[in-house]
């Protein structure tokens, strides 16, 4: 074998190598920027809550899985100046809908139980049986639907996955319903029916 040959066949492993390596180093990036939440807040600003407080915030472009909830409930204290944990009974409805389409009405996501707070300060809500899969357009109409209790604060915060597909630099697609997809990341989703 000859010493160029042997270079150039170094250079080409190298190349290899060096090619790998920053695939790994982006799939990290791009999974370590897909994590993100959305916060639902009611604030009553400084009074008790009231029933019917809410928003309707708009995904933004993307597709998301909900991986997980968290409902809390605080007031603020005088004395610690800040917000501390109180015991509160509440529900909170939120509603799927599309940008445009959500005159006619809206689908709970959380299927026949609403997310709620039992004579607790905080609670991982489980998510089996919501909808999970967030597309772009999609509004979740949210309010609180039922409070007993002294908390001037609760936040519903659902933890998101963004489903980025590998090989499309874009994460703005849309598929036919039930179609599959894999992520940058090398999970599976599948598009909501």
């Amino acid at each position: 074998m000859s010493v160029a040959s042997s270079e150039s066949q170094l250079d080409k492993a190298f190349g290899i190598l060096l090619a790998k390596a920053r695939q790994r180093e982006w799939e990290q990036q791009v999974e370590r920027a897909t994590a993100c939440a959305l916060i639902m807040n009611f604030d009553g600003a400084g009074q008790p809550l009231t029933v019917g407080m809410g928003g309707i915030p708009e995904m933004p472009s993307g597709a998301f899985t909900i991986v997980g909830a968290h409902l809390a409930a605080g007031i603020w204290s005088l004395t610690d100046l800040r917000i501390v944990p109180i015991i509160t009974t509440a529900t909170v409805d939120i509603r799927l809908a599309q940008h445009g389409m959500w005159a006619g009405g809206a689908n709970p996501i959380y299927g026949t139980v609403r997310p709620g707070l039992t004579a607790q300060a905080e609670v991982d809500i489980d998510i089996s049986g919501w909808i999970t899969q967030l597309q772009p357009g999609d509004i979740l109409a949210y309010a609180l639907a039922t409070f007993t209790g002294g908390a001037t604060v609760l936040t519903l915060t659902l933890t998101l996955r963004r489903n980025d597909v590998a090989g499309i630099d874009s994460p703005d697609f849309t598929a036919a319903a039930g179609g599959a997809f894999t992520t940058g990341g090398g999970l599976s989703f599948t598009s909501r029916t």
